[in-house]
C-alpha cells in the first residue's frame, strides 16, 4: 500500500525566518563569500598603505567593516525584511499531500488552486529540526515537522517517504539549531487594516471631483445570449409585435 501523508503548512514569520537563515548560511554559504571579500579588502588595504595611497586604504577599511557588520548581523537583517513583509501581508496557509508519487499543494483559502509536482521534479532535499525543504532547483517547498500540523498520517510516515526519496537525490541534514533568538511575531489586525484602507479609498472617491469630459462608456460583453435570457432580459420590441 502506498504511503500518504497530509499536513498543513503556514508560511508565516517562523517559516520564512528558518528558510531564509538556512538558505543563506547553509545552502548558499554566503559567509564564505563575505569572508573572501573581507580578506581581499584587508589585503588591498595593506597594499595601499605600503604604496602610501591612504585614501584607497580608508575606503577598503570602511568596506571591510561594513562586510563584517553584515556578516555578524545577518539574522537581524532578515528579521527586518520579514517583519516589514508581514506588517502588510497575511501568512499563507496551504495543505500539502505527499505520497510515493506526487506532492500535491492546495490553497486553504481557495481549494480550487491545486499544484501537483512529481518527485522527479525535486532536485534536492534539505532537513533541519523544524522543517524539510524540498527544492525544485531554487524554488522551495516547506514541510513542517510539527506533529500538530499533521492532518492525515504521522510524522514517522512523512520521514519514511522523505528518506526513501532522499536516497536518490542530494540530501543534507543540519541537526543543530540554526537560529539564535526569538522566532515569534506579533501580527497586526489585518481585517482592521483592510477596513481602514477601504474607508480611506471611499473617502478619496467621494471627495474627488469627477472629470466627465474624460469619462468613457463602459462596454459589457455578452458571451452567451442564453444566459442573458435566463437572467430576465426582455425580448426585443420587434418580436413582441410579430407575436
Amino acid at each position: 500500500m502506498d504511503k500518504s501523508v497530509k499536513l498543513r503548512l503556514r508560511i508565516d514569520y517562523k517559516a520564512m525566518k528558518y528558510f531564509n537563515v538556512y538558505n543563506l548560511k547553509y545552502k548558499k554559504k554566503f559567509f564564505l563569500y563575505y569572508i573572501a571579500l573581507i580578506v581581499i579588502c584587508v589585503g588591498a588595504g595593506v597594499a595601499t598603505i605600503i604604496t602610501k595611497n591612504y585614501f584607497l586604504s580608508v575606503l577598503f577599511g570602511i568596506f571591510a567593516i561594513y562586510l563584517i557588520y553584515q556578516l555578524l548581523n545577518v539574522e537581524k537583517i532578515i528579521d527586518r525584511q520579514i517583519s516589514s513583509y508581514f506588517h502588510v501581508n497575511r501568512p499563507i496557509e496551504q495543505n500539502i499531500e505527499i505520497n510515493d508519487e506526487n506532492i500535491i499543494i492546495t490553497s486553504v483559502n481557495n481549494p480550487e488552486r491545486v499544484i501537483t509536482y512529481e518527485w522527479v521534479h525535486i532536485t534536492s532535499i534539505h532537513e533541519i529540526p523544524q522543517y524539510y525543504f524540498l527544492f525544485l532547483n531554487k524554488q522551495p517547498i516547506l514541510l513542517s515537522k510539527d506533529e500538530q500540523d499533521i492532518i492525515e498520517g504521522s510524522q514517522e510516515e512523512l520521514a519514511k517517504i522523505i528518506h526513501e526519496k532522499a536516497a536518490a537525490k542530494p540530501y543534507k541534514v543540519v541537526n543543530k539549531e540554526i537560529i539564535h533568538g526569538d522566532v515569534t511575531f506579533d501580527y497586526p489586525d489585518y481585517d482592521a487594516m483592510m477596513n481602514n484602507q477601504d474607508f480611506q479609498d471611499a473617502e478619496e472617491v467621494e471627495t474627488e471631483d469627477p472629470d466627465f469630459d474624460k469619462a468613457e462608456e463602459i462596454k459589457v460583453e455578452v458571451d452567451n445570449l442564453e444566459d442573458v435570457e435566463e437572467a430576465g432580459n426582455p425580448e426585443p420590441e420587434e418580436n413582441k409585435e410579430n407575436d
